[in-house]
């Protein structure tokens, strides 16, 4: 999945594999099933081995971790979402 900055995705409903060893902080848990605006996505220059993408998002409280692609499914996807209420 290929995003921009304005994207609506959601935080898959599970958190990831082995979340720790990924750049999963705990409190990311708050946000599974959620629904996010993408404000930033940060390309890694070619021949970098870490992170090819930077994933930031807009809500508040989200807003300085850094997100992986694999977090997210598209909005269009059925799932059982739930509304932030920040």
């Amino acid at each position: 999945m290929v995003l921009k900055e304005g994207d609506k995705v959601r935080v898959k409903a599970t958190r990831p594999e082995r979340a720790e060893g990924i750049g999963w902080h705990v409190d990311m848990d708050d946000f599974l099933g959620m629904e996010l605006t993408i404000s930033e996505v940060r390309r890694s220059p070619r021949g970098v081995s870490y992170d090819e993408e930077r994933i930031f998002v807009k809500e508040s409280r989200a807003s300085s971790w850094v997100w992986h692609a694999s977090y997210f499914e598209p909005v269009g996807e059925p799932s059982n979402v739930v509304e932030a209420t920040w």
